[in-house]
């Protein structure tokens, strides 16, 4: 499904990385994205309801990682910071902060 989503060569042409080529593998690896190895959608469970109808991806380095919140609108895919509008003993209401990251399909 990763690839189905995601899969193919991206162009960042704001944010980041400018001009990086970058790659989302079948397997959860990124490469070309700044401050990201490791990569996982978010489409169902616990983390689809925390992100209140968008759509979110995991992106982590080493190990560590952060939600984000995305928009795949035809070739253009936006990666928004995740804030968490939740208090700090409920479950985490994430929306989109500013935009990180625009890439573009090549």
């Amino acid at each position: 499904m990763y690839s189905a989503y995601l899969g193919g060569k991206w162009k960042i042409v704001n944010g980041p990385g400018l001009g990086n080529e970058v790659q989302f593998q079948a397997n959860g690896a990124v490469q070309g994205l700044p401050g990201a190895d490791r990569y996982a959608l978010c489409l169902a469970g616990d983390c689809a309801s925390m992100s209140g109808g968008n759509d979110s991806i995991w992106l982590q380095l080493n190990g560590q990682g952060n939600s984000w919140i995305f928009v795949r609108k035809d070739q253009q895919l936006e990666i928004f910071q995740a804030v968490n509008t939740a208090l700090a003993d409920e479950v985490p209401s994430l929306t989109p902060g500013s935009q990180q990251w625009l890439l573009e399909k090549q």
